[in-house]
Order: structure tokens, then C-alpha cells, then sequence
């Protein structure tokens, strides 16, 4: 096989190599997009649901509690439960939010693999001049 033959070698592999990792980093930068929209989605999902779910037993909360308190009172102590509550549900959204890794880590580890690859080809091909 002549140089020409093993540098022409060479290049193909090394684009077709690049062509595969730049998919591969594709693919998983799409799969953290797509664990972020998820978690946001929940966080204003639960945002809504915890203002919906929680109108009427507050309504009901405030009626009883104007019983023993005045009604001003018993409105301001179940609108701070409810923000404890609804903040809470956020929180934990925000929280999975921050734990994802957008790095693209396989990607990152077969790169330094191709080029302990390449490298190791290159010697060879210089050793076997």
C-alpha cells in the first residue's frame, strides 16, 4: 500500500470519524433540550395546578378561620401557606433543572478516544515508512 493509498485512508476515516461525532454530540445535546423543556413544563404545570387546586379550599380556609380571626388575618395566613406551598413546587422544578448536564459527555469521552485512535495511527504509519 503506498503513502498516497494511506493518507487518502486516513482522511476518510478521520471525516467520516468527525461526521459521526458531531452526530453523536447532536444527538445528545437534543436529549438535555429535551430533559429542560420537560422540567419547565412540570414547574409551570405544578404552578398552575397548585393556583387552580388550592382556590376553593382556601376560600373554605378563610371562611373558618375568619371564625376565630379576623377576616383580613385569616386571608393573609392562607395566601403565605399557599405561596409556601406553590414556591416549594418551583423550587424543586429549578432544582432538577440545575442537576442536568447539558455536556455532551459521550461525545466528549469517544473524541478523546478517536484521538488516541488517530494518534496511534499516525505513529504506525510513520514507523512503517
Amino acid at each position: 500500500m503506498e503513502f498516497t493509498d494511506i493518507a487518502r485512508n486516513l482522511i476518510d476515516d478521520t471525516q467520516r470519524m468527525i461526521h459521526d461525532e458531531v452526530a453523536l454530540a447532536k444527538a445528545e445535546v437534543h436529549e438535555s433540550i429535551e430533559k429542560t423543556h420537560q422540567s419547565a413544563a412540570a414547574m409551570a404545570a405544578g404552578s398552575v395546578f397548585a393556583l387552580v387546586r388550592f382556590v376553593y379550599p382556601a376560600m373554605a380556609m378563610v371562611v373558618l378561620l375568619s371564625k376565630v380571626m379576623s377576616a383580613l388575618k385569616a386571608t393573609l395566613l392562607v395566601s403565605g401557606g399557599l405561596m409556601t406551598l406553590g414556591g416549594a413546587r418551583v423550587w424543586q422544578g429549578k432544582n432538577t433543572i440545575s442537576g442536568l448536564n447539558i455536556m455532551p459527555e459521550r461525545t466528549v469521552r469517544t473524541l478523546k478516544e478517536d484521538q488516541a485512535w488517530l494518534k496511534d495511527r499516525m505513529k504506525k504509519n510513520k514507523t512503517s515508512k
